[in-house]
C-alpha cells in the first residue's frame, strides 16, 4: 500500500524508505512550532529554567 504524504515526510526525516501509522520513529526535526494562544510560553520557560535546560537550536523553534 502506498504511503500518505505525512508518512513520506516522516520517512525522509527518519532516513527510512518507509514508515507506517503506529510505528515509532526517530526523526530529525526541521522546525518545531508552539501555539501561544493562552500563554504557555511563560510556563514552559519557567520549567526549562527550573530544569536548567535550554533550546539547543533556537532558530528551529517558532512560536505563533
Amino acid at each position: 500500500m502506498a504511503m500518505t504524504i505525512s508518512e513520506k515526510l516522516l520517512a525522509r526525516a527518519a532516513g527510512k524508505d518507509e514508515v507506517y501509522a503506529g510505528e515509532i520513529i526517530q526523526a530529525k526535526v526541521d522546525k518545531a512550532m508552539m501555539d501561544d494562544i493562552l500563554g504557555p510560553r511563560i510556563e514552559i520557560s519557567e520549567k526549562m529554567d527550573e530544569l536548567k535546560c535550554k533550546v539547543w537550536e533556537p532558530e528551529r523553534v517558532t512560536i505563533g
